[in-house]
């Protein structure tokens, strides 16, 4: 299914290419944080707990951090992201649509502690972490994915930038 890792990373700043999709959450703040993805400019932006940033396969990414970085970086298998999109989409060519720095995503984040804890615990439970990977992608795929119609150059916005959380309070 996938992986997770429980990231700690003192103050600096990494330059990488990604070669699958994966998601990161945000696990203690780390205010002024810098980030591009590909040629973008750089980002500045507080990034507070529970922060959802998804990275696109084969994208170059910076960051920069001044403080302590803790995250969980959550991956899932090469065709997770397509079999959950045809699923949720019936079908439907999809587009992988990552949310804007900063969104906020409380359901996210409490998967991303339960997991951060198995992988943490001297005895982790496989079956248990599995299962946690799958509820955390299942719903996930609701927020990331862009239906792509027929009509070429056009597309159809399927609840991206929205918070699966709707009632929790937090809005992107």
């Amino acid at each position: 299914m996938g992986g997770v890792i429980d990231v700690s990373r003192p103050p600096g700043s990494l330059t990488f290419h990604t070669n699958a999709e994966f998601a990161t959450v945000i696990l203690a703040p780390s205010p002024n944080m810098e980030a591009a993805f590909a040629n973008d400019r750089l980002q500045t932006f507080d990034a507070a707990v529970g922060m959802l940033v998804v990275n696109p396969s084969n994208v170059d990414r910076t960051l920069k951090w001044s403080t302590t970085k803790r995250n969980a970086a959550i991956a899932f298998g090469a065709t997770a992201y397509s079999d959950l999109a045809s699923s949720e989409l019936e079908g439907a060519s999809w587009e992988l649509r990552p949310p804007k720095f900063g969104h906020i995503d409380l359901r996210a984040l409490r998967l991303a502690k339960a997991m951060a804890s198995e992988v943490s615990a001297s005895t982790s439970n496989p079956l248990y972490l599995d299962a946690l990977l799958t509820v955390f992608g299942i719903p996930s795929s609701e927020t990331l994915f862009e239906r792509q119609t027929a009509l070429e150059g056009y597309r159809v916005p399927t609840a991206v930038g929205t918070n699966v959380e709707a009632d929790s309070g937090v809005y992107e």
